[in-house]
């Protein structure tokens, strides 16, 4: 809850929303007679989400922990009859779901503005894997679930 209840949480979010809409619209300014299929869009811009998201995953597990010193709340969590160890679990566990749950809007977002922007192609060719081009939701998804465990 507390992840939740601060602003820059949400400003986080605005980022993995904002980021692919921008991009869609510079492709579409500068190639407008070249298509580029949504496959091929969303991998772009999962790649630099994904970056982004591995860096803000970070910077609030920096702040979880730094946050419960600066308020004092550190106190009332240690006087507990819970370990340390089950405290820094409990923020851990918190983080990963932080970190999924900005993993899957990720994907949701650059589905939904590749698809607006760019159309769905059924089987695309453009992909860089034959597995690609034969399945391209199990490559995506097994993608994101590599890029998942990387960024853990």
């Amino acid at each position: 809850m507390k992840i939740y209840r601060r602003v820059g949480t949400w400003v986080m979010y605005a980022f993995v929303v904002g980021i692919p809409l921008l991009m869609s619209l510079a492709i579409v300014s500068v190639t407008p007679e070249e298509p580029t299929s949504n496959w091929l869009f969303m991998y772009i811009a999962s790649n630099i989400l994904v970056n982004l998201i591995a860096i803000f995953t970070v910077v609030k597990a920096a702040d979880v922990v730094a946050g419960e010193f600066s308020q004092g709340t550190i106190k009332l969590l240690l006087i507990r009859p819970w370990r340390r160890s089950a405290i820094l679990l409990s923020k851990f566990l918190a983080l990963l779901l932080f970190g999924l749950a900005l993993t899957a809007a990720a994907f949701a977002v650059t589905l939904a503005v590749g698809t607006a922007f760019f159309g769905y192609t059924a089987s695309p060719q453009d992909m860089f894997s034959e597995m690609a081009r034969e399945n391209p939701w199990a490559y995506t998804l097994l993608w994101y679930l590599y890029q998942f465990v990387s960024t853990w």
